[in-house]
Protein backbone atom coordinates (compact mmCIF):
# COMPACT_ATOMS: atom_id res chain seq x y z
CA UNK A 1 0.00 0.00 0.00
CA UNK A 2 1.52 3.02 -1.18
CA UNK A 3 1.31 6.29 1.27
CA UNK A 4 -0.52 9.44 -0.25
CA UNK A 5 1.52 12.50 1.08
CA UNK A 6 -0.39 15.93 0.59
CA UNK A 7 0.91 17.89 -2.11
CA UNK A 8 2.91 20.94 -0.95
CA UNK A 9 1.50 24.33 -1.32
CA UNK A 10 2.67 27.11 -2.54
CA UNK A 11 4.01 29.80 -1.08
CA UNK A 12 0.70 32.11 -2.07
CA UNK A 13 -1.44 28.99 -1.74
CA UNK A 14 0.07 29.32 1.79
CA UNK A 15 -0.12 32.76 2.79
CA UNK A 16 -4.15 32.48 1.62
CA UNK A 17 -4.47 29.72 3.63
CA UNK A 18 -2.77 31.40 6.65
CA UNK A 19 -5.26 34.34 6.03
CA UNK A 20 -8.42 32.33 6.04
CA UNK A 21 -7.23 30.85 9.20
CA UNK A 22 -6.76 33.90 10.99
CA UNK A 23 -10.31 35.67 9.17
CA UNK A 24 -11.91 32.65 10.85
CA UNK A 25 -9.82 33.50 14.22
CA UNK A 26 -11.06 36.57 14.24
CA UNK A 27 -14.34 35.74 13.68
CA UNK A 28 -14.58 33.35 16.22
CA UNK A 29 -12.97 35.90 18.72
CA UNK A 30 -15.92 38.31 18.19
CA UNK A 31 -18.37 35.94 18.94
CA UNK A 32 -16.90 34.95 22.30
CA UNK A 33 -15.84 38.83 23.15
CA UNK A 34 -19.62 39.35 22.79
CA UNK A 35 -20.36 36.04 25.12
CA UNK A 36 -17.68 37.47 27.79
CA UNK A 37 -19.03 40.83 28.00
CA UNK A 38 -22.64 39.37 28.56
CA UNK A 39 -22.13 37.31 30.72
CA UNK A 40 -19.83 39.62 32.84
CA UNK A 41 -23.02 42.49 31.82
CA UNK A 42 -25.73 39.86 33.15
CA UNK A 43 -23.60 39.30 36.67
CA UNK A 44 -23.29 43.17 37.13
CA UNK A 45 -27.07 43.26 36.55
CA UNK A 46 -28.21 40.23 38.68
CA UNK A 47 -26.68 40.17 41.57
CA UNK A 48 -25.08 43.99 41.80
CA UNK A 49 -28.81 45.62 40.30
CA UNK A 50 -26.35 47.53 37.46
CA UNK A 51 -28.95 49.62 35.48
CA UNK A 52 -28.62 50.03 31.52
CA UNK A 53 -26.55 53.64 32.38
CA UNK A 54 -24.24 51.28 34.68
CA UNK A 55 -23.73 48.87 32.64
CA UNK A 56 -22.65 51.45 29.23
CA UNK A 57 -20.28 53.19 31.76
CA UNK A 58 -18.83 49.04 31.96
CA UNK A 59 -18.82 48.61 29.09
CA UNK A 60 -16.82 51.34 27.81
CA UNK A 61 -14.55 50.57 30.36
CA UNK A 62 -14.16 46.89 29.52
CA UNK A 63 -13.40 47.96 26.04
CA UNK A 64 -10.27 50.39 26.85
CA UNK A 65 -9.18 47.37 29.32
CA UNK A 66 -9.31 45.12 26.43
CA UNK A 67 -7.93 47.55 24.16
CA UNK A 68 -5.04 47.56 26.29
CA UNK A 69 -4.59 43.97 27.07
CA UNK A 70 -4.03 42.94 23.42
CA UNK A 71 -1.93 45.91 22.68
CA UNK A 72 0.03 44.24 25.59
CA UNK A 73 0.13 40.89 23.67
CA UNK A 74 1.21 42.47 20.74
CA UNK A 75 3.91 44.35 22.60
CA UNK A 76 5.40 40.63 24.19
CA UNK A 77 4.10 42.20 28.19
CA UNK A 78 2.05 40.49 30.38
CA UNK A 79 -1.15 42.51 31.01
CA UNK A 80 0.21 44.32 34.30
CA UNK A 81 -3.19 44.39 36.04
CA UNK A 82 -2.43 40.63 36.30
CA UNK A 83 -0.07 41.28 38.36
CA UNK A 84 -2.20 43.79 40.55
CA UNK A 85 -4.69 41.50 41.18
CA UNK A 86 -2.63 39.44 42.64
CA UNK A 87 -1.40 41.35 44.88
CA UNK A 88 -5.01 42.11 46.03
CA UNK A 89 -4.98 38.47 46.74
CA UNK A 90 -7.02 37.60 43.52
CA UNK A 91 -4.65 35.33 41.51
CA UNK A 92 -5.72 34.78 38.10
CA UNK A 93 -3.28 32.36 37.10
CA UNK A 94 -3.60 30.18 40.47
CA UNK A 95 -7.81 29.94 40.52
CA UNK A 96 -7.77 29.27 36.77
CA UNK A 97 -4.92 26.01 37.54
CA UNK A 98 -7.29 25.12 40.55
CA UNK A 99 -10.06 25.12 38.42
CA UNK A 100 -8.41 22.98 35.73
CA UNK A 101 -7.38 20.72 38.77
CA UNK A 102 -11.35 20.64 39.87
CA UNK A 103 -12.33 19.87 36.32
CA UNK A 104 -9.93 16.53 36.00
CA UNK A 105 -11.47 15.00 39.01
Amino acid sequence: MKVRLPMKLTNKQQEAMNAEIRKQIVENEEQYDMDYEATIAWVLHKYYNFDSLQLLMFRKLFQEETKRLRSGYIDGHVYPQRAALKALGYDVEALAKQDKTKGEN
